[in-house]
């Protein structure tokens, strides 16, 4: 075996030891900064500034829970004119959340026992073919550990209790009325909701709506207000999934082009399309459709990664 050819493949057998060095040091560099900043963010990921306290209409809430599924009932409230609470949410500036925070608190139905009438009448799970006490579940497994931080809300009474409490000094039918706004037939532009909100809270508020896909109307749904953590109101700020309108003093993610309704009651339309099986036959169609094509797409990427490693192996060589 020649000199010239044993100095080939031994320039050759080190390029690829080098090149692999190279690779692992970019490997580790990469893993170390992962880290580090994993680290870093470990102690702050569940802090937060601001509470997002969410009262929705319950006539819209029913509306988007029957059209899931044939099978749904809604549970609403005896007083037919109230908003009820939907929740009281830490948020960072510029992101939704924290969520499922640590703690030793864990959910206990019965520390509510108190407030459950209350509960029952103004923090309504409308969901009605759901566990009781799902909702309330839900809302403080999700939102409640994380709000726990601040004195006011350090317990499952306080936190419920406080929702409440919100629900009652910030009467969303009182306020919207002050404003001209009311349930009816025919609908409101957006601005206007917008305007009679900001005119007697003086605070940015988030307005939030539901198009139904079978009607296509859009329904008044949400109104969200603000909170620091002194409990004080301050304007909310542009999270997911709200925009900005052209003139940028709205937050909102209903359609500006379009009427949103605020029904007392849903129309009798509404029923027709209840009854219509074939609507959630076709909607369960293209749901299923919809995660077949994931499943290709994660096959696709599976086979991209598949690739590249045999590209750094071929490389290597």
């Amino acid at each position: 075996m020649s000199k010239k050819f044993l100095m080939k493949n031994y320039n050759k057998m080190e390029r690829s030891q080098y090149f692999c060095i190279v690779i692992l040091v970019l490997l580790q560099t990469s893993f170390c900064q992962e880290f580090n900043n994993d680290n870093e963010l470990e102690s702050n990921d569940f802090d937060w500034d601001y509470l997002v306290y969410s009262q929705r209409w319950p006539i819209t809430g029913c509306a988007e829970w029957e059209e899931k599924n044939k099978a749904n009932t809604c549970n609403l409230p005896s007083n037919n004119s109230i908003w009820t609470v939907h929740g009281l949410w830490p948020n960072k500036i510029g992101k939704e959340g924290p969520f499922n925070c640590p703690s030793a608190i864990h959910f206990d139905p019965t520390q509510l026992e108190p407030i459950m009438d209350e509960l029952k009448a103004r923090w309504v799970n409308i969901e009605a073919n759901t566990n009781a006490n799902s909702f309330w579940k839900h809302e403080w497994d999700k939102h409640g550990t994380c709000a726990s931080q601040i004195p006011q809300l350090n317990s499952i009474v306080n936190y419920f209790s406080q929702g409440l409490e919100l629900n009652l000094n910030y009467d969303i039918p009182s306020i919207l009325s002050q404003g001209g706004i009311v349930p009816k037939e025919t609908g409101y532009n957006v601005h206007d909701i917008n305007k009679a909100i900001m005119s007697t809270l003086n605070k940015r508020p988030v307005i939030e709506c539901e198009v139904d896909r079978r009607t296509k109307e859009v329904l008044l749904n949400e109104i969200r207000i603000c909170f620091n953590k002194s409990l004080e109101l301050v304007d909310c700020m542009p999270q997911h999934p709200i925009h900005f309108n052209d003139s940028g003093d709205m937050l909102t993610n209903c359609k500006l082009d379009k009427p949103v309704m605020y029904y007392s009651e849903l129309p009798s339309y509404y029923a027709d399309f209840y009854n219509d099986f074939t609507f959630y036959e076709e909607y369960d169609k293209k749901l299923k459709i919809h995660q077949l094509q994931r499943h290709y797409k994660f096959r696709e990427d599976l086979l991209d990664l598949y690739k590249f490693v045999k590209l750094l192996i071929w490389l290597s060589i």
